[in-house]
């Protein structure tokens, strides 16, 4: 049974997941999987087979994983009808798969050529790639392609695997993708099938691997660990051999795409936000296909322009996705790099020469490094109407913001500006504040260092520890409340919280259980698999996980929210309300139901969007999620923006809890 490494949420906005696979919508797999029915694969036995291409070995391409070191080798096949497009044999992509992650439970059965179709097993999991009805079909795909857990633990987190409560899961239903849906074709070979290469990395690449490999026209490198900080596609000027080597393939020549590629292209991508991003649901149309049609970016996504596929892929996540968890920030593929290329060397150049002439004059810092900016000035409007909040935006983001976002995300960007004006100085990042029997407890994200948690036994938390690792922030501060005996209640005011990572969700929510035990639910949309994951956390850092975990029944928890509190943040106080741990007050969070995947494309574009994994939770037989969906006990301020709600204010704060917890809900709100 292969185990998939954990994956983080962003630290930014979650957005809604409705995936389609080939032909059956997620919401009817996930209706299978709550009702127990399996859908039927609705491709006819007769479906006519077309006119097969000739396919021959084109070149033997080098697999880097993330060093230019021992790489592993794919054969890239030459398709007539698709020129310069990757096709691989899905034989050896789905071995070379497995063996990355070391699983070796693979065995084939071959049926051709009469069908022209192959079945792949891997322990109870199967994969039907038929070239004549240009279909892949999945049966038991977690048992195929690796079950995808929300939380990994080690044996020295401070957060294991409950022994009180099991954890449950339930599979995904078998479902079929129809390759002619994308324009995009299964092609015999021998006793094997070909599959262009990145609708294989669609279907079954990092799901399988945790890797993603980007094709520069001659060789195949891993940029599932690239960032800011070492590749250019996000802006950097920081060289690396790596990065050299990736952005200097043949397709560095090539200022334009063929035709071929172009297809390509825009099949392999509406294939992806089908399958993986799961927003066509959202959309009215039945596929991403349709969608790009009918709000016509597709000239400029099937443009032979890497230029022209760049602007139309911005505006369809930032623009008609309207959610701030997709977005495309890179600026560069592997086409046209090479001027790129110089410049980063030139810079580089510059930059050594900086250094030596400052080793020269004697001087002991590096070369490069300046002075630390001003603090920026602050605005000086007056917030008294919903005008301000929007002078207040322009400000902060320039007058032309909303020509770079949708209505959703303009408003979002409000919020969070409003947000971050009115909280003081001395209350941002994290703090405690006591007033009377209210401790507040404000933190601006979620964060989880391992490294500093297991060590948590060796040395207990300090301030140092606080902006890598929020557990430490946590304890430290129900520390010192638990010396407070005038304190009965609890506030986390997550205002302005715009999320993180769900280790350190699932960690803080411990805190407010009355045993430690955590319950996280979620949806795989890609295949309709469920799980309710039950953890413990050892609140109290005794080494011992036990009932003496966790807060809860010993203060009153209320949580804080606002439309700028997102992601992790959102699903803080949706799980808490939920399972009766906190009440909810404030403005409803801004949203946030699933996980961030890395975006990697054709074109070798490298950002992050809304991955299939959603948060939510079953009732009724019913999958709900937590996208606007957490339940507020109370709702303060008036107007859009609430400008006059206590946002921020110890005193208001206890005012309005006072006066709620003493049923004057309307004269609170």
């Amino acid at each position: 049974m292969k185990k998939l490494p954990f994956l983080l949420l962003a630290l930014v906005f979650f957005c809604l997941s409705a995936a389609r696979a080939g032909s059956i919508y997620s919401e009817e797999l996930i209706d299978a999987v709550q009702g127990g029915k399996t859908p039927a694969e609705d491709v006819s036995d007769d479906a006519p087979a077309g006119k097969t291409p000739a396919a021959k070995v084109s070149h033997t391409a080098r697999v880097f994983l993330g060093t230019l070191l021992f790489p592993e080798e794919l054969k890239v096949w030459h398709v007539s009808a698709w020129e310069d497009v990757p096709f691989v044999s899905v034989t050896d992509y789905l071995e070379l798969c497995l063996a990355l992650v070391d699983e070796y439970e693979y065995t084939l059965q071959s049926h051709m050529p009469a069908k022209s179709r192959i079945t792949l097993k891997c322990g109870d999991g199967s994969a039907v790639f038929d070239a004549d009805k240009n279909t892949v079909s999945l049966s038991n795909p977690e048992e195929f392609m690796g079950y995808m857990n929300l939380v990994g633990v080690s044996s020295t987190d401070i957060m294991q695997f409950s022994d009180k409560h099991d954890s449950t899961y339930r599979p995904g239903s078998e479902f079929t993708v129809r390759f002619g849906d994308y324009g995009l074709e299964l092609v015999p070979a021998g006793d094997d099938i070909l599959i262009p290469f990145q609708a294989a990395e669609v279907m079954f690449g990092e799901k399988m691997t945790g890797c993603a490999f980007i094709y520069n026209g001659q060789d195949f490198y891993d940029v599932s660990y690239l960032n800011d900080e070492n590749s250019y596609a996000y802006g950097s000027v920081t060289p690396s051999p790596y990065q050299d080597a990736l952005y200097s393939g043949p397709f560095a020549d090539r200022e334009s795409l063929t035709p071929s590629y172009s297809r390509y292209y825009l099949g392999t991508l509406a294939m992806m936000m089908d399958l993986l991003h799961g927003r066509s649901g959202e959309t009215g149309y039945n596929s991403m296909m349709e969608y790009i049609k009918n709000v016509g970016l597709e000239p400029m996504i099937l443009s032979q322009d890497a230029g022209d596929i760049r602007y139309g892929v911005d505006r369809l996540l930032n623009i008609f996705f309207d959610t701030s968890h997709d977005g495309y920030t890179g600026d560069s593929g592997v086409f046209d790099t090479k001027a790129t290329l110089l410049f980063i060397r030139d810079s580089h150049e510059e930059e050594l020469d900086s250094a030596v002439a400052s080793i020269r004059g004697g001087t002991i810092y590096a070369a490069g490094m300046g002075e630390e900016k001003e603090e920026g000035e602050k605005w000086n409007g007056v917030l008294n109407d919903d005008n301000d909040v929007e002078a207040l935006t322009r400000w902060v983001l320039g007058d032309d913001y909303s020509h770079w976002y949708g209505p959703a995300n303009q408003l979002m960007l409000k919020w969070t500006c409003l947000m971050d004006w009115l909280c003081p100085g001395d209350v941002a990042g994290n703090s405690l504040r006591i007033r009377g029997n209210t401790a507040i407890i404000t933190f601006d994200s979620f964060n989880s260092d391992d490294s500093a948690s297991a060590c948590y036994y060796l040395a207990l938390p300090t301030e140092d520890d606080w902006e890598y690792d929020t557990f430490g922030f946590f304890y430290s501060c129900f520390e010192v409340i638990s010396h407070a005996p005038e304190v009965t209640r609890v506030v986390f005011d997550l205002s302005g919280n715009g999320g993180g990572d769900v280790q350190s969700l699932c960690q803080l929510l411990g805190f407010l259980t009355p045993d430690g035990e955590v319950n996280i639910t979620y949806m795989n949309t890609y295949t309709g698999a469920y799980n309710s994951d039950w953890l413990h956390v050892d609140t109290n850092l005794d080494g011992v996980m036990d009932d003496r975990d966790g807060w809860g029944g010993q203060y009153d928890f209320y949580i804080i929210t606002s439309p700028s509190t997102y992601s992790c943040g959102n699903a803080f106080a949706f799980y808490a309300a939920k399972q009766g741990l906190a009440k909810v007050i404030g403005r409803q969070p801004g949203g946030g139901d699933c996980v961030i995947n890395l975006w990697y494309d054709a074109i070798g574009l490298i950002s992050t969007y809304s991955g299939n994994l959603k948060l939510g939770v079953k009732e009724n037989g019913k999958f709900v999620s937590a996208e606007g969906a957490v339940p507020m006990t109370a709702e303060w301020g008036s107007g859009t923006f609430a400008l006059d709600a206590p946002w921020y204010s110890p005193e208001g704060i206890v005012d309005f809890i006072d006066r709620l917890e003493e049923g004057e809900m309307d004269d609170a709100a």
